[in-house]
């Protein structure tokens, strides 16, 4: 994953950060065919912060995926499964903070930033 489109905005910006992003603005689900003929699931996220920043993030090869319709979680983080021996095909885990309330889970095969900007109110 490419942390440099948000870096630009937070130079310091590391993964444990996406928890900055706590309200779901947007959602998108799409299932295209690969080359192969293979069934893919992407899904798009649209997420704000409290500090009036805005990302868009694309997740590839998604499975599992688990979304109660909320809006608002708490502790949103992407978690890499590689450095623990996880296939390529389920090398993220995402999701939100509250293991109580499981807002959203799922796993990825990559993580893409589209964008992100400063919003102002």
């Amino acid at each position: 994953m490419d942390l440099e489109p948000i870096r630009q905005w937070m130079p310091q910006f590391q993964c444990k950060d996406f928890d900055l992003f706590d309200t779901i603005t947007r959602l998108v689900w799409e299932v295209t065919e690969d080359s192969l003929g293979e069934t893919q699931h992407i899904l798009t996220l649209t997420m704000t912060s409290p500090r009036s920043y805005q990302i868009q993030l694309e997740f590839l090869g998604v499975t599992s995926f688990r979304f109660d319709g909320s809006e608002s979680i708490s502790g949103f983080y992407i978690r890499d499964m590689a450095p623990l021996g996880y296939e390529s095909c389920v090398r993220y885990e995402v999701g939100d903070s509250d293991y109580e309330e499981d807002v959203l889970q799922f796993y990825c095969r990559d993580v893409r930033i589209l964008g992100m900007e400063r919003l102002f109110l």
